[in-house]
């Protein structure tokens, strides 16, 4: 019996956009077709636990706690945080 896990559709978007990748993209890495990526994206539908995996640690390369969020993960770019040495 495969379980569907209940993650934050908004999360899941956010991860591939963050990714630069497309939906056609992540249905292929993951041996599906894009509308049940596009399911899992609006809530309809979720991914099983071990797919869950695949996401994100290997096609999103995530920690998979982010998925179970209540919000979008707040992330500094490196430009923003890039650091320098004093002039002198």
């Amino acid at each position: 019996m495969k379980l569907n896990i209940p993650v934050n559709p908004d999360n899941l978007k956010w991860a591939r956009e963050s990714a630069n990748l497309l939906i056609e993209d992540v249905a292929g890495r993951m041996n599906q077709d894009p509308r049940i990526i596009e399911a899992w994206e609006q809530g309809v539908s979720s991914p099983t636990y071990v797919q869950l995996e695949k996401l994100a640690y290997q096609v999103y390369k995530r920690p998979i706690a982010i998925f179970f969020f209540p919000e979008r993960p707040e992330e500094i770019s490196a430009r923003r945080s890039f650091r320098t040495l004093p002039d002198s």
